[in-house]
């Protein structure tokens, strides 16, 4: 093994703490994720409990009247000249349409400890097997085999296999001693890794902070201050157009125990 000399140690300290402080830095990242992504999901909690109700029940009388136009429309086309009415969607509110976002809902399903999990073995594992590492052209290819398996379990968010992977290389690397040279170069390797992390995971927190959920958890928080019930226009509103909807089918000639009927 080739000696070290003194600027190259003095290197590789540096390099060390540049890990640790990346390491940390990381770390209150992942935290700041994990809280906003906890605040978020109780917010969805709070919000289902008091609306998901009435939001399913406005679901259901929109398929009705999908359905019951449908049905005006085939018997419209079946009649020479018949004049064409506007689609139900035509009776839809817009601006009450902005209240509902399940695909934001859907994104805060997603459980951060679950998360923090998949990533921290993820980082682990890509620390021991990049193929920057390597000695030789056979063991790079032998890591590369072995990241696209950690990166296909990453992706499939495979929570056991990567934790099985984990503890293989830990039975792997024991009782092998590492030399500086091979330190200098996991360093690096592990600081590249890092930075590409910090890039994701900040990017992730700007995406969550300007989300629609976002803003709406926001206006929570400051009503709640105010003494206010964030909840009360929004339910008043869907209850409106539920009343509003279920008289319009009614005057469609849709069976009142239909119409009525909760789902």
């Amino acid at each position: 093994m080739k000696k070290l000399t003194y600027p190259a140690l003095a290197d590789l300290e540096a390099l060390r703490k540049k890990v640790q402080h990346r390491r940390g830095y990381l770390e209150l990242l992942e935290l700041e994720l994990f809280n906003t992504r906890k605040g978020l999901q109780d917010f969805t909690d709070a919000y289902n409990a008091r609306l998901s109700g009435l939001e399913k029940e406005l679901n259901r009388l929109e398929h009705l009247m999908e359905a019951k136009f449908e049905e005006e429309e085939k018997q419209r086309e079946a009649l020479p000249g018949g004049n064409k009415k506007k689609g139900w969607r035509y009776y839809s509110n817009p601006e009450a349409d902005e209240v509902i976002k399940d695909d934001h809902q859907k994104k805060l399903e997603k459980d951060p400890i679950f998360e923090q999990k998949i990533r921290e073995l993820f980082r682990n594992l890509a620390k021991r097997f990049h193929p920057d590492l390597a000695e030789g052209k056979e063991d790079k290819s032998e890591r590369e085999k072995i990241m696209a398996r950690i990166n296909q379990a990453y992706s499939a968010k495979d929570l056991r296999s990567l934790e099985k992977m984990l503890k293989q290389a830990g039975e792997r690397d024991s009782g092998n001693a590492i030399g500086p040279e091979a330190e200098i170069l996991r360093n690096k390797v592990e600081l590249r890794h890092l930075e590409a992390i910090i890039f994701e995971v900040e990017h992730t927190i700007r995406e969550i902070d300007l989300s629609p959920a976002m803003q709406l958890r926001n206006d929570l928080h400051f009503e709640k201050e105010a003494g206010r019930d964030f909840f009360a226009d929004i339910e008043i509103n869907l209850k409106g157009r539920i009343s509003e909807l279920s008289d319009h089918l009614l005057d469609l000639g849709v069976d009142e125990k239909l119409v009525m009927a909760k789902g």
